[in-house]
């Protein structure tokens, strides 16, 4: 059973990544959540804070939400479909097939006039993937929820815009549109419920053989994680072989040629060399005490920064910074002070003053009791 609480708690801290669409079974939305950032940058992450209950009532076979299902099948044999989820199959399409057209690399207007049966080949390569991305995307939303369709009426969709896309540039835009309306027209229908099935009296059905068993939460995740990585992977691969990056003057450098200047650069070298020094003398004192070193030097408890208002240093004893903490205290008084500048000025460092001496004295008592324990 899949808890609301715990879902509202995924969606606040992780939810432009739809991971509790994935705790819920609802791999489809969460992989578009993860690829539009947040469902259209947040746009749908905001609208799931209404209709978590629903999903989670989908997602656990609730009775009374699978009567109103009923209804609503019995009402209107074919499902309408929302504006919200025509745009979202159009912007998914539109996503996954820039990607996927962006693994193709640039070819310049000279070599495609030298060699014309070259340029007829990258122009139905750039097609082909504009169409696959497109159906790929447009099917993916077209399935999240309560709606399900065959992955034929996203391809007929895509490739109905063939004959836009031979005379001119590749669109994604014209492609996406074209699969999620037609889409939206003729490829939509009700998806069955997860048994148990309840009638109208809340008696339950014999589930239908085409029902499927909900998924655990392990294949969930898995596939969840395997689908992102390879988008990750996806965009990687287009950005390192196909992106440029400016510089001044408006001078265009390719990313992997950066990415090479980069590694050869003596900047870098220094770099690689210090940190190989650093791995080296870590290895030989040990790791452990390189985590010591490591906390030693955040100054995690603020120790350090205690030490510093007081004017001593690590290895003082507990009587010297109890000596130091007097005087310093009688020294800094307030009321000791002439003028009103003076005894705010004193004030402030009294009271610095005596949040470091406590601060240090509870470090050091901690710091004795443990050494005590680990001699018994």
């Amino acid at each position: 059973m899949a808890s609301q609480a715990f879902t509202y708690l995924l969606w606040l801290f992780g939810g432009w990544t739809g991971i509790h669409h994935v705790y819920l079974g609802r791999c489809d939305q969460a992989l578009a959540y993860f690829v539009t950032v947040g469902g259209g940058f947040g746009l749908g992450w905001m609208r799931d804070l209404f209709r978590i209950p629903d999903y989670v009532n989908w997602a656990n076979g609730d009775k009374e939400f699978q009567r109103r299902h009923l209804h609503r099948m019995a009402a209107n044999p074919k499902p309408g479909c929302s504006t919200f989820r025509t745009i979202g199959m159009a912007v998914f399409g539109i996503v996954v097939a820039s990607v996927l057209c962006g693994l193709l690399p640039p070819m310049s207007k000279e070599y495609a006039k030298s060699v014309a049966w070259f340029d007829f080949v990258y122009h139905s390569t750039t097609a082909l993937l504009a169409v696959a991305g497109s159906t790929i995307g447009v099917y993916l939303v077209a399935n999240i929820g309560e709606f399900q369709c065959s992955i034929l009426y996203p391809l007929g969709g895509s490739l109905l815009s063939i004959p836009c896309l031979v005379y001119s540039p590749v669109s994604c835009s014209t492609t996406a549109v074209s699969a999620a309306l037609f889409t939206c027209y003729k490829g939509l229908r009700w998806r069955r419920l997860n048994p148990p099935l309840y009638s109208e009296d809340g008696k339950p059905l014999k589930p239908v053989r085409n029902q499927t068993k909900r998924r655990g939460h392990c294949v969930n995740f898995s596939m969840y994680f395997f689908c992102t990585t390879v988008w990750l992977c996806l965009i990687a691969y287009g950005v390192y072989y196909n992106g440029e990056i400016t510089v001044n003057r408006g001078e265009k450098i390719p990313v992997r040629e950066a990415i090479g200047n980069f590694f050869k650069s003596e900047a870098w070298q220094k770099t690689k060399d210090s940190l190989y020094q650093i791995y080296e003398i870590y290895r030989h004192r040990g790791f452990w005490q390189a985590y010591e070193d490591m906390k030693a030097a955040l100054d995690l408890f603020g120790e350090r920064a205690a030490l510093k208002v007081i004017g001593l240093e690590k290895t003082s004893s507990q009587e010297e910074i109890t000596k130091r903490c007097r005087q310093l205290s009688r020294d800094n008084h307030p009321d000791r002070q002439k003028t009103e500048s003076e005894k705010e000025a004193a004030q402030k460092r009294f009271i610095e003053i005596q949040e470091a001496c406590v601060k240090l004295s509870n470090i050091k008592t901690k710091r004795a009791r443990k050494n005590r324990k680990r001699n018994v």
